[in-house]
């Protein structure tokens, strides 16, 4: 619920200690913590981030983080509401993240609803830690707890979920109230999820949007570990943070690639069948380089379409990023892109394909450069058909580094 005027905070925040006198110093303290909190995200506009995720996977205690990949999305909070996109696609649709992340660890609450669950809800019970130096600065600290039954967090694991409490601590600046960093870890965690810890850490600090200044979150990092001790870990942090308005024209610069295509007079959707012949254009690097991020090819040949209309040679194709996943025994990566609209006149041509080439052959009677007569030579892609997504080609390199150099060909059939 939201909290108007001082004095209902002070009451609920003497709910959530559950304490029947007379106001303690720390209970009044909290009560004024929770109003600045109410008063800063009652003016908040609706913005939207760049959100950059890397991720990494430790899989015994004993064994360093390996890093795994980086994920890179727009997400906006409006009316209470976490949404997402893919970067330059300048539309935000109410849908699952799952549906843009299909693998890997990743969470939701970081950008809002967790400062929202905290602060403007009478569900947490709340105790006073007291002062703290945090950088410098010195802060109030209070521990907090959302028992099971007043907990609206969930787990899932795989096709496995389960609803958990929270526990967790929150540090604000002893001036200014100013929430600093904020703790959500998962509590009485149930026995059939395949998971032992769950955190999410939350920085915050102030920065500007549109006329305003806000707080607004600066970084987190999501912990999850399994019961065998396997451990997920994402960075995230936010930037080019802005005030949202449904009529603007969003593009994030940090991503690199081409802008996604404008939305045409006359839109025409391929038949199935067709062959898209293309080279790469967008250079992708693993070091840069995230899912998410658009990129863009040239058709190698005409594509005629039926009633005479064709797609002229040399016509750019748009696309994105949707996999670019590091493992080290043996060193390779996994490379998934999916395109889905190319140049057509005035107007774009959107397809769903499938990479079917050109496949990786080993010749070994051929030689190069290097490699002495009677060597091998490896040449095309090794798609990787073990695990098909609708639309997303996946392909391994080995090595433990990927530059992929525009030029690449690639074959496309559409869906």
């Amino acid at each position: 619920m939201g909290i108007a005027g001082a004095s209902a905070a002070v009451l609920a925040a003497l709910s959530a200690f559950g304490a029947p006198q007379a106001a303690a110093p720390e209970l009044v303290l909290l009560g004024r913590i929770r109003q600045r909190m109410a008063e800063d995200l009652a003016r908040l506009p609706n913005y939207t981030c760049l959100e950059t995720i890397e991720r990494s996977v430790r899989r015994a205690p004993d064994r360093e983080l390996a890093f795994r990949d980086r994920v890179r999305l727009e997400i906006a909070f409006i009316g209470r509401k976490e949404l997402f996109a893919w970067p330059e696609s300048g539309r935000f649709e109410e849908r699952l993240l799952t549906e843009l992340i299909t693998a890997g660890s990743f969470g939701t609450g970081n950008f809002g609803l967790h400062v929202h669950n905290v602060f403007l809800t009478s569900a947490p019970v709340f105790s006073y830690a007291g002062e703290q130096l945090r950088d410098g600065r010195r802060t109030h600290h209070y521990d907090f707890r959302f028992p099971l039954l007043s907990s609206a967090a969930t787990v899932r694991v795989r096709q496995t979920e389960g609803r958990v409490g929270q526990c967790g601590s929150f540090w604000v600046d002893a001036e200014t109230l100013d929430l600093l960093r904020l703790e959500v870890h998962a509590d009485e965690i149930p026995p059939n999820l395949d998971c032992s810890r769950a955190s999410d850490i939350m920085e915050y600090g102030r920065g500007p949007l549109g006329a305003g200044d806000f707080l607004l979150p600066r970084s987190a990092e999501l912990i999850m570990a399994d019961l065998a001790g396997t451990e997920s870990r994402n960075l995230v942090r936010f930037s080019q943070c802005r005030q949202y308005a449904t009529e603007s024209s969003i593009r994030f610069e940090e991503a690199p690639g081409a802008t996604a295509p404008a939305r045409p007079s006359a839109e025409v959707k391929l038949p199935p069948y067709l062959e898209l012949e293309m080279r790469l254009e967008t250079p992708v690097d693993a070091e840069t380089a995230a899912v998410g991020d658009p990129i863009r090819a040239r058709l190698r040949r005409e594509v005629k379409l039926p009633g005479g209309v064709s797609i002229a040679k040399g016509a750019i194709v748009y696309g994105r990023i949707r996999r670019l996943e590091q493992y080290f025994k043996p060193a390779q990566f996994m490379v998934g892109f999916e395109f889905f609209a190319a140049e057509l006149g005035g107007g774009r041509a959107v397809f769903s394909a499938h990479l079917t080439g050109p496949r990786r052959v080993q010749a070994p009677g051929a030689w190069g450069p290097g490699l002495g007569r009677g060597a091998p030579v490896v040449t095309g892609l090794d798609i990787d058909e073990s695990a098909p997504r609708p639309g997303i080609g996946a392909f391994l390199v080995l090595g433990s580094r990927l530059q992929l150099r525009p030029g690449l060909r690639m074959v496309w059939e559409t869906r």
